[in-house]
């Protein structure tokens, strides 16, 4: 039995603890917003200390092993945090070398591009077209007495087909505009929650058995979410960037200059071929993922026996 087991777990997570924060400059999952991490998981081991202590009073075996169980727990969430934290650094220095930019950033910026650069001012040029084409279209001049049932002549009356047109293409473009806008809002919220909030709490969730395996499921989705679905997303600005939009529509339908269909093909890629790549891919790496965590992070043999 390792009766200086407490203290020099205590030792560790105050080692790795300072080494974390003199690295805060440089990284990702330690920086301020992920600072949370250590202090939680050196809280955590002063209470296993602790518990270990009263063990040893009172004589509760018990409490003993479950205290050498949830301090090498506490050991391998030190180890996966810095896993994960290399793992997203790669994932920004892919970013970086693809696109020169971080991946969140560079990504809400692309979907804001292709939403309020394009897609609004196309809206706002089409509803002004078509507007302009109906009240032409009711242009009618008559040619005999109106009183008398007579006739006359709309010689714009074609005018009101091409409304109806940029109608069909103003309807088009609003769920393209909704798809893009609704994904930079979903990543503004995993950006701002997930490595703050939720990666910490998996952390110490680890710690206990009753909630280890949720935990190693919410760090495989924490993971998914913070690295795996920005990536996507810079490696689809380089898909987008090579797909011609003219080969979405006919070459007649692209020169059109009262549709502009040329300008809305380029919006179709992002906002809804490229997503569902995005959801299939993320999805599948955190089910992989979880497994991993789940079988390979097992009780047996992650503790010393007493």
């Amino acid at each position: 039995m390792n009766m200086h087991f407490p203290t020099k777990l205590s030792f560790i997570l105050l080692l790795m603890l300072n080494v974390a924060f003199a690295q805060s400059c440089t990284t990702v999952v330690f920086s301020d917003e992920g600072s949370l991490i250590f202090p939680l998981a050196l809280l955590s081991a002063f209470l296993v200390a602790l518990i270990y202590m009263l063990s040893q009073a009172v004589h509760k075996p018990e409490w003993e092993n479950w205290c050498k169980k949830a301090g090498m727990q506490i050991l391998v969430s030190l180890i996966l945090i810095s896993l994960v934290n290399l793992a997203i650094l790669a994932g920004c220095a892919v970013s970086d070398q693809l696109v020169g930019q971080d991946m969140f950033q560079v990504s809400i910026n692309y979907l804001n591009d292709l939403a309020y650069s394009k897609g609004f001012p196309l809206v706002y040029m089409l509803t002004d077209a078509s507007i302009q084409n109906q009240l032409e279209a009711v242009n009618f001049k008559f040619t005999t007495n109106p009183l008398t049932g007579g006739g006359g002549l709309a010689k714009n009356a074609g005018e009101k087909t091409k409304a109806n047109a940029q109608d069909s293409v103003i309807n088009m473009l609003m769920p393209l505009i909704a798809s893009l806008y609704a994904q930079g809002l979903v990543l503004k919220v995993i950006q701002t929650v997930i490595v703050p909030i939720f990666l910490p709490l998996a952390f110490v969730m680890r710690i206990f058995p009753q909630t280890r395996t949720v935990a190693d499921y919410l760090i495989a989705i924490c993971l998914g979410l913070a690295l795996i679905l920005p990536l996507t997303y810079v490696l689809n600005i380089k898909i987008a960037e090579s797909i011609l939009p003219a080969s979405i529509i006919t070459p007649e339908a692209a020169l059109d200059p009262d549709l502009r269909l040329l300008d809305v093909a380029s919006l179709i890629p992002q906002a809804i071929f490229l997503p569902n790549l995005t959801i299939v891919v993320t999805v599948s790496f955190i089910m992989s993922f979880s497994k991993l965590l789940v079988r390979g992070f097992e009780p047996e043999g992650l503790y010393y026996a007493s």
